[in-house]
Parts: structure tokens; C-alpha cells; sequence
């Protein structure tokens, strides 16, 4: 059967985002094949096996699956953020067109922003 017969399996991803008291729901038909998905793990597999030889950290086997995870957590965390802010921004940079006021806004700094 060719990859693109076989039925897709729908995922529903749920986020609480508790530093900005939201609640993100994304629902789309899963489109990422298996392929294409272990394609996307050794890219992130090998990041970071490179993040800590580059830090000069031997790890076991299970430390690596907790960074792994801490790391995709991240990402995900950050991308769901933007799903919540990025409205909010659009909506504030519309009421200030035509306006005097410029710039990004006082508020535009996500709150997963570490730096």
C-alpha cells in the first residue's frame, strides 16, 4: 500500500498555558508520515547528541530522553505560545495603523522567552 492510501490518524494536542492562563486546542488530520517523522528524530536526535558533546556532558541513556524531551517540550511550549499571541498582536497592531503610534508594542516579548 502506497503511503499516501493509508488512512491518517487524527491528533488532538492539548496545552495549558499556565504562565498566560490560556488554553490552546490545535485539531488537524495528522499529514506527518512515519518516514518523515524519523527523519525529523535523528535531525533532533543528532542536535542533541551535538548540544552535549559541544557542553563536554556524557550522559546515559535515559538523561538523553529526558534532554530530548525537555528540548521538543520547548519548542512545542514556544509554538503554542505564538498560536495564543500572535492574534492578540495582529488585532493591537490593526488598531494602530493609521495612528501615530509605531513600533512592535510594549508587550510583544513572549513569556517563553528566556533572555
Amino acid at each position: 500500500m502506497q503511503e499516501s492510501n493509508k488512512p491518517r490518524t487524527i491528533f488532538k494536542l492539548e496545552l495549558n498555558l499556565v504562565r498566560i492562563g490560556a488554553h490552546v486546542d490545535v485539531e488537524e488530520p495528522g499529514f506527518i508520515s512515519d518516514k518523515v517523522l524519523d527523519e525529523a528524530w535523528a535531525m533532533m536526535s543528532d542536535f542533541v547528541i551535538d548540544m552535549l558533546d559541544d557542553l563536554g556532558e556524557e550522559v546515559t541513556d535515559e538523561r538523553f530522553r529526558e534532554i530530548f524531551i525537555e528540548v521538543c517540550y520547548r519548542i512545542v511550549y514556544r509554538e503554542m505560545t505564538m498560536l495564543h499571541y500572535l492574534p492578540v498582536w495582529e488585532q493591537a497592531w490593526k488598531a494602530r495603523l493609521g495612528t501615530r503610534e509605531r513600533g512592535t508594542g510594549k508587550h510583544n516579548k513572549s513569556p517563553y522567552d528566556d533572555r
